[in-house]
């Protein structure tokens, strides 16, 4: 048994390398045709914004593009869970993300000198901004989320209520 245990392992071993794990993202089904697509195309510029991250020599770069990458695939997710909020986000899915991707692509091919360093520069700034203003949209969707969970308690409340399956609140109606 154990040398039937020790050749499974090394196969095991021999096939992983040979096979490594794959994932497939299957396509999102909101529903709302031009929810989906507006989704795929965010999938595809974080997807470039990944290859960039992992390409970069400069770790301030490859922190902001790590951020920028899981800030808007949490934008992603939310838009997923709420197809409606497509209009809201559609200039952070179409213009954002990939611009991003292009100024990560930039500083990936960019060489060493005086004026390379000077547009880098800018790049970086402009990255910053970038990743700050998804950290703004992802704190107004969470925002938005507790928001629509507060009416949907306030309205179940108001219901049981109305039902006979609640006490008033203390001190009245609301």
């Amino acid at each position: 048994y154990v040398m039937a245990a020790l050749v499974f392992y090394l196969a095991y071993g021999l096939l992983k390398r040979r096979f490594p794990d794959r994932t497939a993202e299957l396509p999102p089904r909101t529903g709302d045709e031009a929810c989906d697509a507006l989704i795929l195309e965010g999938r595809a510029a974080l997807e470039q914004i990944g290859a960039h991250e992992a390409a970069l020599d400069d770790a301030q770069l490859r922190a902001l593009a790590a951020s920028i990458g899981r800030q808007g695939g949490q934008i992603l997710q939310r838009l997923q869970e709420r197809p409606a909020l497509a209009g809201d986000l559609r200039t952070f899915l179409r213009y954002y993300l990939p611009t991003a991707a292009r100024l990560l692509d930039a500083c990936v091919r960019l060489d060493g000198g005086d004026a390379a360093q000077d547009v880098r520069a800018r790049a970086k700034e402009a990255l910053r901004r970038v990743d700050g203003a998804l950290s703004r949209q992802l704190a107004a969707l969470d925002e938005y989320r507790l928001l629509d969970l507060q009416t949907d308690m306030d309205v179940l409340e108001d219901m049981l209520r109305r039902d006979g399956y609640a006490q008033p609140p203390e001190g009245g109606a609301r």
